[in-house]
């Protein structure tokens, strides 16, 4: 084929595919087993109930024995759908290589938003310990403290 309708082409078909929604896909880490060569895998057991399970309410679910992914962004089916696509998928079927890096970013999702997702997380652990602490002054139970 002609390489300038080759490219034109492959510019189209960029276009009309749908862009992946912002999501980071993480491997399954071995920490307490981390070399100065790379990372080691650390798989789920075989009957982890995550595998049969889809996406939580935080956008959060398991891909394979060796990895996960969050989504930052679309609707549940858009995540339910999305995850099925990655689950069919050979490369996240096996362990990881020591050189590839553990984590993988998707529809521009970058550190920033793993970093806060953690913050919103703690934020809520606070709220949630804080309401339930004046959960207990309301009702008129005694402090242990």
């Amino acid at each position: 084929m002609i390489p300038q309708l080759e490219h034109r082409l492959g510019k189209l078909e960029a276009k009309l595919k749908p862009r992946a929604l912002r999501a980071i896909i993480e491997a399954f880490l071995d920490w307490s087993a981390l070399a100065d060569s790379g990372y080691v895998s650390r798989p789920l057991p075989p009957d982890d109930s995550r595998l049969q399970q889809g996406v939580d309410e935080r956008g959060d679910a398991v891909i394979s024995r060796w990895w996960s992914v969050s989504f930052f962004e679309g609707t549940r089916e858009q995540q339910e759908a999305r995850l099925k696509e990655l689950r069919q998928d050979p490369q996240f079927y096996k362990p990881l290589n020591e050189q590839e890096p553990p984590v993988r970013f998707q529809g521009g999702a970058g550190c920033e938003d793993a970093y806060q997702r953690i913050q919103e997380e703690r934020r809520n652990q606070k709220l949630t310990s804080a309401t339930a602490g004046n959960l207990g002054m309301r009702t008129g139970r005694k402090s242990k403290f």
